[in-house]
This record gives C-alpha cells, sequence and structure tokens, in this order.
C-alpha cells in the first residue's frame, strides 16, 4: 500500500508540473514583446498616429479634427452641389476657382454628420455647433494628430491581464480598429505588439521596428517632418519649390487684380505683364511698353514658400507673397485679405522662326470667342469657326457643317502685322483691318483699340484627344436635358425651364417642347481654351427666343447628371446656366 501511495503521488507531481509548464506558455516573455500600458508614451503616440485625420475636407468644416460623413449638400457661390465622396471636394474647389472673388461663400444644409478623432460620428444641427466644435482644432499644423508616419497593416496583438498572461490574440488591419483597441486599454488589461512590425514616412521609406523604444523613437523623430495641411486654407494647392520655380519661369504673366492695403487697383493694372527670369529678375511692362526691373526669390517659411519680390519703380508689386494656388494657368499670390495679387500665365509662344504669321494663322480651325465691331458687340458669331486658306479664302463653319465664306489677307505695317478680312456678305461683322495684337500657338487676338476686335481660340479636329473634352462631350449627347438655373448678372432669367435641350453628335443643339415640337435651333461646342480652362460655346440665332443663353460658357461643375456654367462679365458680375439631365 505504501509503495502505492508513493506512486501515486509520483503521478500527481508529475501532472502538476505539466500543469505549470502549461501554464508558463501563456506568459509573454518580454524579451519578445512589450507591454503597452494606457498611460505610457508608446500608447500616445501611437493614439496620435491612428486618429481620425480631418483635415482634407477642411473647405467644407473648417476643421482638422473632425470629417464630414457623406453624403452632404452645400451651396458653393450660389451653386448647389452634393458630395458623395472625398473625390467630389475638388468640385467645391472648381466653383471657387471659377470665379476670382475676393470672398468664397459656402452654406451647408444642416444637419450632417461628421467623424470624431476616434473615429465615433456625431450629429450637427447647425452652423453655430460646428463651429463650438471647430474650436477644438489647433491651426497650423499643431493638432493632435501625427500625419506624417503611418502603420503598415495588419499587426498582430496579444492581449493580456495585469499579471502578464495572454488572454487573446487579435489582428488590426486598419487606422480605425487600432484606435478602437487602443480607446479599450484600462487598469485590468494590457496589449503587447507581435514585433516586428513596420512604418512608413511620409517620403515612402519603410522602417522595420523591433520593439516599443524603436517605436516610440521613429514616431518621435518623424511626426514633424512633413506639411499635414492642417490649416484651414483649403486652396493651397500642394507643390515643390521645384514645381513652382519652373512654372514662374516657364510662360510670362497677365495681370487679372492687384490688390493693395483694401485698395483694389485691377483696372489701373490690367494687361500689364510679368516676368520671373532665370537670373531671379522681375520685370513688369506696363501697356505703354516701359519695363520695371527687380527682383524675385523663392524662401522658405515653415512648410510654406514665399516668393520675395522687391520692384522700386512698382512698389504694389513688391512683398512678401504665399502662393495660394498655384494651377494650369494662373497663380494667386497673397500676404493676407488686403493685399493680393492673381496672374494668368501668358506664354510667349509667338512665331517662331520656322512658322510665319501666315503658317499659324492657316494651322487648323479658330473658333471666335469674341466679336466687337466699332464699340458694338456681335454675340451672334460666337462659337462660329473660321479656317483660314490659301488664295486668301477663309471658310466659316457652324458646328460641323460649312456655311459661308470670305476674303482675308495679311500685310505689315512698320513692325505690325494686320490682319484684313472682307466679302462676308451674311457676316457684315466681320468685315474688318485689325492689327494682330497677340498671337498665340492656341490664340490669337486682333484689335485696334478703338472698339473694333476679334478673339479666336485655335480648334484642331485631329489634335491629341481631350479626355475631359470627350467626357463632357458624350455626357450632354447621351440624354435631353432641361434649364434648372439661368441667371444673368444676379437676376433669374424665367421662360426656360420647361423646354427640352438635345445636344446631337453634329454639334447641333435642338429645342423642343414637352410633345416633341421643335421651338428652336442652335449650335454647341465643348472645347479647352488656350489658358487651360474647360469652356462651352452656345449660340442661337438673334431671333431665336433662346439668344439670351449665346456666350462662352466656363465649364464650372460637370456630373453625369449635372453641368453648370458661368460667364464673367466683369466688376464682379456673373451669368449661370444649368442644364440638369432628364430621367
Amino acid at each position: 500500500m505504501k509503495q502505492l501511495f508513493i506512486f501515486s503521488l509520483l503521478i500527481l507531481g508529475l501532472v502538476f508540473l505539466q500543469s505549470c509548464q502549461n501554464e508558463e506558455l501563456d506568459i509573454i516573455d518580454n524579451t519578445e514583446t512589450e507591454n503597452i500600458t494606457p498611460d505610457s508614451e508608446a500608447a500616445n503616440l501611437m493614439m496620435r498616429t491612428v486618429s481620425n485625420d480631418g483635415s482634407f475636407d477642411n473647405i467644407i468644416d473648417g476643421a482638422s479634427c473632425i470629417s464630414i460623413v457623406y453624403p452632404v449638400t452645400v451651396t458653393a457661390n450660389g451653386i448647389g452641389i452634393t458630395i458623395e465622396s472625398e473625390k467630389g471636394l475638388k468640385l467645391i474647389e472648381n466653383v471657387f476657382d471659377a470665379l476670382d472673388t475676393d470672398e468664397d461663400i459656402l452654406e451647408i444644409s444642416f444637419p450632417i454628420m461628421v467623424e470624431m478623432p476616434n473615429y465615433e460620428t456625431i450629429v450637427i444641427a447647425d452652423k453655430a455647433a460646428l463651429v463650438e466644435l471647430a474650436k477644438q482644432c489647433i491651426e497650423n499644423g499643431d493638432d493632435n494628430d501625427i500625419e506624417c508616419v503611418d502603420f503598415v497593416y495588419p499587426i498582430t496583438f496579444d492581449k493580456l491581464n495585469l499579471q502578464g498572461v495572454k488572454t487573446s490574440q487579435v489582428q488590426v488591419n486598419s487606422d480605425k480598429e487600432m484606435r478602437k483597441l487602443l480607446d479599450q486599454l484600462n487598469d485590468k488589461e494590457l496589449v503587447s505588439i507581435q514585433y516586428p512590425i513596420q512604418l512608413k514616412t511620409s517620403t515612402g521609406e519603410v522602417i522595420d521596428v523591433q520593439n516599443n523604444a524603436q517605436l516610440v523613437a521613429t514616431i518621435d523623430q518623424n511626426k514633424g517632418l512633413c506639411d499635414e495641411d492642417d490649416d484651414n486654407d483649403y486652396n493651397d494647392d500642394d507643390f515643390d519649390s521645384g514645381h513652382l520655380e519652373s512654372f514662374l519661369k516657364d510662360c510670362d504673366f497677365k495681370v487679372v487684380k492687384v490688390i493693395r492695403n483694401e485698395q483694389d487697383s485691377s483696372v489701373q493694372y490690367k494687361s500689364w505683364e510679368v516676368e520671373f527670369d532665370s537670373e531671379n529678375r522681375l520685370k513688369i511692362e506696363n501697356e505703354g511698353g516701359t519695363v520695371m526691373t527687380g527682383t524675385w526669390y523663392l524662401v522658405k517659411n515653415g512648410y510654406d514658400l514665399v516668393l520675395k519680390t522687391q520692384v522700386e519703380d512698382a512698389p504694389d508689386f513688391s512683398g512678401e507673397w504665399k502662393v495660394c494656388e498655384l494651377s494650369e494657368g494662373k497663380i494667386k499670390l497673397y500676404i493676407d485679405d488686403a493685399n493680393k495679387i492673381f496672374l494668368n500665365t501668358y506664354c510667349d509662344d509667338d512665331t517662331s522662326e520656322n512658322k510665319s504669321v501666315k503658317e499659324q494663322m492657316m494651322d487648323c480651325k479658330w473658333l471666335i470667342k469674341n466679336v466687337e465691331n466699332n464699340g458694338t458687340a456681335q454675340d451672334t458669331l460666337i462659337g462660329y469657326q473660321l479656317q483660314f486658306a490659301e488664295e486668301d479664302v477663309v471658310a466659316v463653319y457652324r458646328g460641323n457643317s460649312l456655311v459661308g465664306y470670305g476674303e482675308w489677307s495679311l500685310s505689315k505695317e512698320g513692325e505690325t502685322w494686320y490682319v484684313d478680312l472682307r466679302e462676308f456678305s451674311n457676316m457684315t461683322a466681320l468685315n474688318m483691318k485689325l492689327p494682330v495684337y497677340e498671337i498665340k500657338t492656341k490664340r490669337l487676338k486682333l484689335y485696334n483699340g478703338n472698339g473694333s476686335q476679334l478673339k479666336l481660340e485655335k480648334f484642331c479636329a485631329d489634335g491629341p484627344i481631350d479626355e475631359d473634352v470627350a467626357e463632357i462631350t458624350d455626357v450632354l449627347m447621351s440624354a435631353e436635358w432641361q434649364v434648372s438655373k439661368f441667371e444673368q448678372n444676379g437676376d433669374p432669367m424665367e421662360g426656360y425651364s420647361a423646354d427640352i435641350f438635345e445636344f446631337t453628335e453634329d454639334m447641333e443643339l435642338g429645342v423642343k417642347d414637352a410633345n416633341g415640337t421643335l421651338l428652336s435651333s442652335g449650335f454647341w461646342k465643348v472645347y479647352r481654351n488656350s489658358y487651360g480652362v474647360l469652356e462651352m460655346m452656345i449660340n442661337f440665332d438673334l431671333t431665336s427666343n433662346y439668344f439670351p443663353l449665346v456666350n462662352d460658357w466656363k465649364i464650372a461643375e460637370k456630373k453625369d447628371d449635372e453641368i453648370v456654367l458661368k460667364h464673367d462679365n466683369g466688376n464682379d458680375q456673373y451669368d449661370y446656366l444649368t442644364f440638369r439631365k432628364i430621367d
């Protein structure tokens, strides 16, 4: 019996020993993984790195610590827009960019839903509530989240009790999942990372991390090494110094707007030319041909690029300018709201050694953008095309149809070229002799300074396909449309909303009533102008009830079911025309 008892104790001892060994397998060895407590530096930095970044939609909410939950409906400068995704934010910026007004107005249709830094969503009832919430965000890149370094997923965590015993394992696949895990840390539960993991910096570098100490060091070293774009200046387009320098040097510029000390001097400087040359010389030429010279330099101020200019004889062009917007065809310079300059590109690609003025004029067709004869606007000619040919012949096209001929000749008097247009029997307003004021690869302006001018934009049918032009053209031809909004200088124009507009492949534009009866015929054309702006020309006869729609419209917004058009009438007066697809 004693031997049996001793044997039994031996068996029990072995079982107990085996049990202890199994228990030891669930105790985390800190040489391989390290605990993360709620109040640790690692937890704090990780929390900030994976918090929801709300800076991308500051154009709507003005707050970097929250983000809008889509869809959301806004009114931008009087135009209603429904934003379905982050991509749609560009629509608002396009509306603001289309009009170089001093103030862009955005109205939000409340209530809206926003996502907080911890990814929880709340409902905002009105503007006052949004403003109050936005006060929680810190401006100029010092808000709480870290955007210059990211985790590479997936990452596996072990959950532990206070004795370091593993209770479970969880894999996270996104910032949102990791933030939720970290939010659940408390005095009774810890987590540890199964190393190694990887972090990716804003420059694209991938860093292998082996432990908590390296994790803390990597995040801390990289957290301030990029522009997080947390300020509310949504329109400070991202570009580096090389891009900006090339943009300034590649083309000359024409002055669009000059405001200094709240005084608008745009009329005084209209059409002045500005050149930034490769030797950092700044040249400004007025309409009389007088050239004023100075200097320009690019300097770094924090994350901002600053353009420093000094022109002694033109002090309004001197200053330290922040480049607020840089886009195709334009640049906007700001010191503050009381001091700003807007410039449009003016690439000096005039006649080359291998191409004469006549050869350029005979190259492709030219769209008529504007005609004035002795001070009288000739809008009936907008959108017609001229093709200059040999034998002094000018062919006139309406859409894709040849509708007439005229004659032309080119002569030089002193240093000035003159174009003589004549024998246009059905379009007598074109019969003018005008000096060549400007000729570019894609633009021709004839102007005599006495109320007569002809502005043309080159259109090459066999040129490279513009995908945006093709897309808008296809959308318009794919359905029938109605006018949902028509305003002239802010005044609503009635009588157009019930009619049906049909855009055909041959560029004809038919207007029908609800019974299908043809009411009027015109023509249309979508193209990209010489400044890179998408435009749409619409033309009806002078006797048509739809003649008020005639214009060279800028395409402010394009969607599958809506096209928004604008025209700048000068003096902050604008026309608006919106087509909505018929379901």
